[in-house]
């Protein structure tokens, strides 16, 4: 499929989905649905969102391997992206902002932030919690991550960032951007110099694997 091909379902793409290409996935009336419910209905059963192959005295169809796991792998995203009356609803990534070195060249450190659009967490070396960052997938919302810090002799604050625009997946080429620890949950951004202040390293541990969301084995076997 085109659409398993382009970012962010294949990471190393350069063209993107485009987010109204997302709407074949709507529950009820997704054109991706209707095809399959009229292809596969007759062999298939769906149950709380997973598919199973039809079962009948003398057994059932031998379907293509990958058909199940696709099909309960489109499932969940359609549940991500989609509320059940097909409305688009926001990617919920659970983020917690991990401790940070107090000080960069001298310059104390106030906190770090990770941003997407409206939606925020941001960290200040207390007792990390995990919290909801919000992903409007729909808009071309400008994704950043960052670190504050206060300079001593003015009191002003100051910021060094790395900042993606011009992309409704700029979340997710903002993810490129860090090194992926602890099965591709803890991210660290290294921060550029910025005003004199050297390269400043930045954490924050996700929930789960966020490309998880786009991609399963099961796609992966069915861009072969």
């Amino acid at each position: 499929s085109p659409l398993i091909s382009h970012f962010p379902f294949e990471r190393t793409a350069a063209k993107e989905v485009l987010p109204a290409e997302l709407e074949i996935l709507k529950p009820t009336e997704g054109a991706f649905w209707l095809t399959f419910r009229a292809i596969f209905g007759p062999v298939v059963l769906e149950k709380n969102g997973d598919w199973s192959a039809r079962k009948w005295q003398r057994g059932s169809l031998n379907l293509p391997t990958e058909l199940l796991p696709m099909a309960n792998h489109m499932t969940r995203l359609s549940r991500q992206l989609f509320t059940r009356e097909g409305a688009r609803q926001p990617l919920q990534i659970s983020v917690k902002p991990l401790p940070f070195s107090a000080t960069a060249g001298g310059v104390p450190l106030t906190m770090i932030f990770l941003r997407s659009g409206k939606a925020q967490v941001f960290g200040v070396n207390a007792i990390p919690s995990s919290r909801p960052l919000a992903i409007s997938w729909w808009q071309s919302d400008v994704a950043s991550v960052g670190a504050e810090f206060s300079i001593a002799t003015s009191g002003r604050k100051q910021s060094q960032s790395i900042e993606v625009s011009d992309s409704a997946w700029s979340f997710f080429r903002l993810l490129d951007k860090a090194t992926a620890q602890t099965d591709g949950r803890v991210m660290t951004w290294n921060l550029p110099s910025d005003g004199g202040q050297p390269p400043i390293d930045v954490r924050f541990e996700l929930g789960s694997d966020p490309w998880q969301i786009f991609m399963s084995k099961a796609m992966s076997g069915a861009k072969r």
